[in-house]
C-alpha cells in the first residue's frame, strides 16, 4: 500500500519556491551513464533568465568519436603532447586521446561530472577554470570543446580563464576551442533587446542548468562569433592562429605567444 504525502509549506520545490541549489549537470550525466550512456535516457535542461527553457539529450556527452561535430574531431586529431581537457564533462574527448597514447588530465567544476569521468577511466581534477590546483604541471594542448568558447563568459572572465591556462602552458602550446556561428534566432531577438535595456552586452545570456528539483547557480554564457575572438584575446598571452568552419560550428586554434 502507498501512502500519499504532501510537501511541507515553505519546503524547497513547493509551488512558488525556488529549486534546490545543487549539481544538476552531474545528476543528469550520472543517470545517463548508469543507463548505458545512450540517447533518450536523460536530458540536460537549460533555463534562461527570461524563462525560456530548452532540453538537450545528455547522450551526446557519451557519443563515439565518429558522431562528434567535425570541429571536435579536428581538435582531437591535432592535439599534441600532454593535454588538459577543460570542462571535460563525461570525458569523451579525453578518453579518445588516451586511446591515441596522449597523457590527459580533465578538469571540471561539477563534482558529479568528475565522478562519472573518473569511472570511465579519465584522470580528472575538480576545480574552477580560474583556480587550477598547484602541481598539475604544464600542458602542450588545451581543449575547450562542446561549444566550449561559450564557457569563457564575459570578456573579463575569458581573460581570467585564458591567463590561468597560460600559467600551466608549455612553450608553443595550442588551445582548441569550438563554438557556434549562426544568425541570432528569432526567440533571442527580444532577449537581446531586453539585455540592451538592462545595459548588458550583446551576445551574452544568463542561464542555469536544471534537473528535476535541482538547479545550478546562474552564470553567463557567451555567444562568441569568430569575428570577436581577437577582441577577447586582447591583453592575454594567446594569439589567434586560425578559424575553421564546418556547418554551423567553428574551431578556433590559439597559440601561446612567445
Amino acid at each position: 500500500m502507498t501512502t500519499a504525502t504532501s510537501t511541507p509549506a515553505g519546503a524547497a520545490g513547493a509551488p512558488g519556491h525556488e529549486p534546490v541549489l545543487g549539481d544538476p549537470f552531474g545528476a543528469v550525466l550520472r543517470r545517463c551513464w548508469e543507463g548505458g550512456g545512450g540517447r533518450d535516457l536523460a536530458f540536460e535542461v537549460v533555463e534562461r533568465d527570461d524563462g525560456f527553457i530548452i532540453a538537450q539529450d545528455a547522450g551526446k556527452y557519451f557519443e563515439p568519436r565518429d558522431q562528434w561535430p567535425q570541429t571536435e574531431q579536428w581538435a582531437v586529431e591535432r592535439a599534441q603532447g600532454r593535454v588538459l581537457d577543460v570542462g571535460c564533462g563525461a570525458g569523451r574527448h579525453g578518453l579518445a586521446l588516451l586511446e591515441s597514447g596522449h597523457e590527459v588530465l580533465g578538469v571540471d567544476s561539477s563534482p558529479g561530472v568528475v565522478e562519472v569521468a573518473r569511472e570511465r577511466g579519465l584522470d580528472v581534477v575538480q576545480a574552477e577554470f580560474t583556480g587550477l590546483p598547484e602541481g598539475i604541471g604544464r600542458f602542450d594542448t588545451f581543449l575547450l570543446l562542446g561549444n566550449g568558447t561559450g564557457l569563457l563568459g564575459t570578456p573579463e572572465r575569458a581573460r581570467a580563464i585564458l591567463d590561468a591556462l597560460a600559467e600551466v602552458a608549455a612553450p608553443g602550446a595550442l588551445l582548441f576551442g569550438d563554438g557556434l556561428d549562426v544568425p541570432t534566432p528569432p526567440d533571442r531577438l527580444s532577449y537581446e533587446q531586453w539585455n540592451s535595456e538592462r545595459g548588458r552586452p550583446e551576445g551574452f545570456v544568463r542561464i542555469r542548468l536544471r534537473d528535476r528539483l535541482l538547479a545550478s547557480d546562474w552564470f553567463e554564457y557567451a555567444m562568441i562569433p569568430p569575428s570577436d575572438l581577437d577582441r577577447i584575446l586582447e591583453g592575454t598571452r594567446w594569439e589567434l592562429k586560425s578559424v575553421e568552419k564546418s556547418a554551423v560550428h567553428y574551431l578556433a586554434t590559439l597559440r601561446l605567444r612567445d
